[in-house]
């Protein structure tokens, strides 16, 4: 994820959980590969992989307010949506494209979803167009930025 320009209080927070420049867990994506497959069918893609393979087993603990609305706290694990696919089919179909679950946001309130094309969306009952891109959704999460209520 070259090229990204995350404010500083964001890539302080990112550190403080763990994040690194070159940081890799790619040994752990084919186990959430293959449980989410196995679970729920999901396909596993370009912009997952690299989210995941950086940023995946993060936990960042946020409250309070923020630019717009509440900070937000959020572990990315995929494996915390396996038994979920049905939720994912209905805006899936909408979107036009697949989605990935990347984790929870607000210990379980909503889904951090990504696209296919590396939209990135808050899902659960609701669908919430967080950020065109990973990084700027968690600077959005980090920062307490509001994304756009979609269904």
């Amino acid at each position: 994820m070259a090229g990204r320009k995350w404010s500083k209080e964001t890539e302080a927070v990112l550190r403080a959980a763990g994040w690194r420049e070159g940081r890799d867990v790619g040994e752990k994506i084919s186990t959430w590969e293959s449980l989410l497959k196995e679970s729920d069918n999901f396909e596993l893609f370009t912009a997952a992989r690299r989210a995941l393979r950086e940023f995946g087993d993060l936990s960042v603990r946020r409250t309070g307010p923020g630019r717009d609305r509440a900070r937000s706290s959020f572990h990315l694990d995929p494996s915390l949506a396996a038994g979920e696919g049905d939720r994912f089919e209905g805006y899936e179909q909408t979107l036009g494209e697949r989605l990935f679950p990347l984790g929870e946001v607000d210990d379980g309130h909503a889904y951090l979803v990504i696209s296919e094309s590396g939209k990135t969306y808050l899902l659960m009952d609701f669908l919430i167009d967080l950020a065109p891109t990973f990084g700027e959704a968690m600077e959005a999460l980090i920062e307490g930025k509001r994304g756009e209520m979609l269904m």
